[in-house]
């Protein structure tokens, strides 16, 4: 019986470094004509203080957790949700996000300003660079574009190279906490 159980505790410990989980998709963030994929969630906290607005999860898309792909535009600096976007899992639509949320998530139905974010939304695209590494999306593309938000207002733009990205990585984590 121990052995057994010493069996099990091992393969599972094996399949477990091995096992990976899907890469999610990313929001899309519209930026003068160009749709740059950002992987911060900024609607997630819009969620977390109006669980009621979250829209129905409908099914079952192994990157797609959170159930939908907010587009939000930069319109005169300002982050303004465009729409929010769902798939189903029915065969005649197999993953598609087109059907649109907007009316459940937005107060009015409409286009709203995301004035409650402040950060930097990090769009990662291109090509690959090295492996695969889904894990760890910060390493892996040949671009990154970081837009920095006060209040939902657009204070600045940086577009770095992978090997610029890795530096600024580098230099942030280097920082003391305050």
């Amino acid at each position: 019986m121990q052995f057994r159980i010493a069996n099990l505790i091992v393969v599972l410990f094996a399949c477990s470094s091995v096992a990976f989980g899907t890469a999610q998709s990313p929001d899309i963030l519209i930026y003068k004509g160009q749709e740059y994929p950002i992987y911060n969630e900024p609607m997630e906290l819009y969620f977390a203080k109006n669980p009621e607005r979250r829209p129905k999860f409908c099914g079952g898309r192994s990157d797609l957790w959170r159930g939908y792909v907010a587009y939000i535009e930069v319109v005169e600096d300002k982050l303004i949700l465009k729409d929010i976007r769902i798939h189903t899992v029915n065969p005649a639509d197999p993953l598609c996000l087109k059907y649109s949320k907007l009316s459940e998530v937005a107060p009015d139905g409409k286009p709203f300003k995301l004035d409650w974010y402040s950060g930097s939304l990090t769009a990662a695209y291109g090509e690959h660079i090295g492996d695969l590494d889904f894990h760890n999306v910060w390493k892996v593309w040949e671009k990154y574009t970081m837009f920095d938000i006060e209040k939902g207002v657009l204070k600045n733009v940086r577009h770095f190279t992978n090997a610029e990205y890795q530096t600024y990585l580098e230099l942030i984590d280097r920082k003391p906490n305050r």
